[in-house]
């Protein structure tokens, strides 16, 4: 999983370098080095009823690093994260990573508050179990997923927001995964 991590990096960054070199009238990337704004999250995240049977009733971690480009009010984010939900009670722990994109909309500020939402969707790899011994082998598989997220950003420089990760499993369950974030722009 670290592996998938290190590959999405690399190919964001290097996307993203090539896309702010080219010279294009038709490509509608950002024309300076302010519309792109780079963001870090991290979030603290409850297990979906699925999970729940799975991992547990644990609180997960997660981050993420995030780019978003385009025109105000709506902008387009790129978001690589994962989280690990750990096992309590004998169950598994469960890993997720995803790369996803979202539409993002700020509303207008008030004051020094910017509220927003955004909503898109992920491609999510699960890897379930494999850190306790004797028991069931990893598993992991490559699943479609959605995110929702709403929240406030101050100042234009930190954001608090609460989100839902809701994706499929395996053998066709679902999960929502409620979760809380604090986002750092720099």
């Amino acid at each position: 999983m670290r592996s998938l991590f290190a590959v999405c990096l690399m190919v964001l960054g290097s996307g993203s370098i090539a896309l702010q070199g080219q010279d294009h009238s038709s490509l509608s990337m950002p024309k300076d080095r302010g519309d792109i704004q780079y963001h870090f999250q991290l979030r603290a995240s409850r297990t979906g009823s699925v999970l729940r049977e799975l991992a547990g009733n644990q609180t997960s971690g997660g981050g993420g690093f995030m780019v978003m480009v385009g025109e105000m009010p709506l902008r387009l984010r790129i978001r690589m994260d994962g989280d690990v939900f750990p096992a309590s009670s004998g169950k598994q722990t469960v890993w997720t990573a995803g790369l996803g994109v979202e539409a993002v909309y700020l509303f207008p500020a008030v004051g020094r508050l910017e509220p927003f939402v955004s909503l898109g969707p992920a491609f999510q790899r699960w890897e379930l179990g494999g850190d306790v011994a004797p028991g069931p082998p990893t598993r992991s598989f490559n699943k479609a997923a959605g995110r929702l997220e709403a929240g406030l950003w101050f100042r234009e420089r930190v954001s608090i927001a609460l989100g839902l990760l809701c994706g499929k499993l395996e053998n066709g369950q679902s999960t929502t995964n409620p979760y809380a974030a604090i986002t750092f722009r720099f």
